[in-house]
């Protein structure tokens, strides 16, 4: 109970920020405002919108959270909101679109969450395509929802595409990226 306190505590104060989402139509190299848009979206692919060590306890709640997410995407100029997830997995990414932007984030590690641990000690490399090697846990987690993330993508539109996470979401959008080069032979815009 008191951890369900503490998540709705910070919740309310982080709600209570109406943050604009930046996305600047030219950038050239790093820019601040980009990158910490970025950080907050990945806070946003945890439960609650908190990083602590809880999931969701019920279906509902997950439902719950995501339509809560999607009126917050809303508010903050996002045309589109969706999530992908990968059930047996247990990964999440968030997709949101803006104007040409599509922005992926990634959740990271949940603590309570023994698949996800599972994934985080199979350290062991294997080969990516055209890529190298890559960390065998992260590698299948991506791979559990690629296809998924994949149809969001407009291969003749002019899409930029953004990609971030935390902490392991931060390895599956480093992955993602290298996979988009490989299949899509495109950059994305940020990582």
């Amino acid at each position: 109970k008191m951890l369900r306190f503490i998540v709705r505590v910070i919740r309310s104060k982080l709600a209570s920020r109406k943050v604009r989402m930046v996305f600047p139509e030219k950038i050239e190299g790093y820019d601040h405002r980009v990158a910490l848009n970025l950080a907050r979206l990945s806070q946003w692919a945890y439960p609650f919108g908190v990083a602590v060590s809880i999931d969701y306890k019920t279906h509902e709640d997950f439902i719950e959270d995501m339509e809560r997410k999607r009126k917050k995407a809303a508010a903050r100029g996002f045309n589109n909101f969706q999530f992908v997830y990968s059930e047996d997995k247990r990964i999440l990414a968030l997709i949101f679109r803006k104007r040409r932007d599509l922005v992926i984030c990634f959740r990271g590690t949940v603590l309570d969450n023994t698949i996800n641990l599972q994934a985080d000690i199979q350290a062991r490399f294997v080969p990516m395509e055209s890529f190298g090697l890559v960390h065998k846990g992260f590698n299948s987690l991506l791979d559990s929802v690629w296809e998924k993330i994949k149809a969001h993508i407009q291969p003749g539109e002019k899409q930029r595409i953004w990609l971030t996470g935390h902490s392991m979401g931060g390895a599956l959008a480093l992955l993602a990226g290298a996979r988009f080069v490989s299949e899509y032979k495109r950059q994305p815009n940020f990582v």
